[in-house]
């Protein structure tokens, strides 16, 4: 099942997609679920994430011409992996992946342009994969996979 978030200045609703173009917001309780206080929930959580982009991660690791940016090895860091391939610039990619095997990612400067200034991607931008207790090893792979067919076409 694919999950999507729904944002306005209020609040996040969780949705799915019932059929294209149609969501189905989630009832509270299934995000509630997920949602708590307990630090051991939180770690199983987190674990699972980063399990997904470590996954990832090492299956990508060795794509000529890729960048990585940030530590993808650290043990504490967030379950996302941003990344460039080449010179491709980062909508391009993001565009390709989408276009091709419905696969979302969020390209360009993530309302960070001092960073990507720091970074040298003030232009290029940058393309953010990211996991949650929703994401599936199979979306890893497929995800893994469309970015090395990409990177070698």
């Amino acid at each position: 099942m694919k999950l999507y978030t729904v944002a306005d200045e209020k609040r996040t609703l969780v949705c799915r997609e019932t059929a294209p173009g149609t969501l189905q917001v989630l009832p509270y309780a299934t995000m509630n679920d997920l949602l708590t206080d307990d630090p051991a929930h939180r770690e199983t959580i987190l674990a699972r994430e980063l399990g997904l982009a470590r996954r990832f991660y090492e299956q990508v690791r060795d794509i000529p011409g890729i960048r990585f940016y940030g530590d993808c090895e650290a043990r504490e860091r967030a379950p996302i992996v941003t990344l460039n391939l080449g010179d491709a610039d980062s909508g391009a990619v993001a565009d390709a992946l989408w276009e091709g095997c419905q696969i979302a990612v969020r390209p360009g400067a993530h309302c960070a342009p001092r960073l990507h200034r720091a970074l040298g991607t003030e232009e290029q931008g940058a393309v953010r994969f990211s996991w949650s207790w929703y994401s599936t090893e199979e979306e890893t792979d497929a995800a893994a996979a469309a970015l090395r067919a990409l990177a070698e076409a």
